[in-house]
């Protein structure tokens, strides 16, 4: 659905995503290696990161838990990115793996349940050998799918 952004829709919609980023939350140092060992580039790290933590519900007593609807139109415009950016880099995601869609504009972060399994005290848990793990599953399923 292509959607032209009048201003005053604009000024809501911006104010409404960047309330999304009050707070905080805690990540894995981790998943810096999907760039230092280039499972991601920077751009696709990037919208990775901005998607784990501010736009997928990360309430995980939702139904959408991990869910998010995006619009790219919006998105781009607030990241200061062409629409054929954010796109190229969303669908790389997609590809890769990280990202699956639910619907026209709604998808969802692969994986997302791993959030439940780290706090500030988890120095065991190894977040980025763990989703590689769920990723590479995701991979073989699709192949399988595909082969049938």
């Amino acid at each position: 659905m292509k959607m032209k952004i009048d201003e005053n829709l604009l000024k809501i919609k911006e104010a409404k995503f960047l309330s999304r980023f009050n707070g905080y939350s805690i990540s894995p140092k981790s998943r810096y290696f999907f760039v230092i060992r280039k499972d991601l580039n920077e751009a696709e790290f990037f919208l990775f990161c901005l998607i784990w933590d501010v736009l997928a519900d990360w309430d995980s007593r939702h139904l959408t838990f991990g869910a998010f609807e995006i619009n790219f139109d919006l998105l781009a415009y607030l990241l200061n990115w062409s629409v054929s950016k954010l796109r190229r880099v969303f669908k790389n995601l997609l590809n890769k793996g990280y990202l699956v869609q639910l619907s026209d504009n709604c998808y969802s972060v692969v994986g997302f349940e791993l959030k439940k399994k780290f706090t500030k005290k988890s120095n065991e848990f190894n977040f980025y050998s763990e989703y590689k793990k769920m990723i590479n599953n995701f991979e073989n399923k699709n192949v399988e799918n595909n082969q049938k």
